[in-house]
């Protein structure tokens, strides 16, 4: 199935596209379009031999966007044809249509980073954390990010955006809860035209 891009280009929905980053090591992305967004959803690194190891040096100078728009231009079509019942698409075979539909993956990425980035933490995020959170025992935080498979730093936000929203109600461990506010109508004192 073919997904629109922009005006004039179209993807597949999903597809692969392997790199070769060193000698014997492969890189493959697994690119889904969805709304018109290409994102990658998966990412596989392995070697073609089996005493050849794979090591952070392979992925540590690769551009992980440059990659994905890479990847999303060898694959992309152009639309040749379009109707009200039909769109036909082609192989994008010239360098201007190569350049028009970079662009248009471009744009469609930077428009889906954009609207992921605004829908913040949802409630369904929040409310998993809190439920791991409240049966975490002595380390709840260290519970929320075992799992939700999350670095430490991100653990900590996500409890403390569950705790904003009133998904978590317990002290911290190890932290008193806060004293009682007093009512500042309501003084220590006898009342006021009372004798004291």
């Amino acid at each position: 199935m073919i997904e629109r891009i922009g005006g004039r280009s179209g993807l597949p929905s999903r597809f692969r596209s392997t790199y070769t980053v060193a000698d014997h090591v492969r890189l493959e992305l697994v690119i889904t379009v969805a709304g018109g967004v290409p994102r990658c959803t998966e990412v596989r690194v392995y070697s073609t031999q089996n005493d050849v190891e794979v090591e952070a040096r392979h992925l540590r100078d690769r551009k992980w966007e440059n990659l994905i728009e890479h990847a999303c231009a060898n694959a992309a079509l152009s639309v040749t044809a379009e109707d009200t019942a039909f769109v036909t698409y082609e192989p994008v075979d010239t360098e201007s249509e190569a350049r028009v539909a970079l662009t248009e993956i471009r744009k469609a990425r930077h428009v889906g980073r954009r609207a992921t980035r605004g829908q913040g933490y949802p409630d369904e995020l929040l409310r998993r954390v809190a439920e791991v959170y409240e049966h975490g025992g002595r380390h709840p935080t260290k519970a929320v990010q075992d799992a939700e498979r999350v670095a430490q730093s991100t653990a900590q936000l996500y409890v403390m955006k569950a705790r904003e929203r009133g998904f978590i109600t317990r002290s911290a461990p190890g932290r008193r809860s806060a004293p009682p506010q007093e009512d500042p109508d309501k003084t220590s004192g006898p009342a006021q035209g009372e004798a004291g």
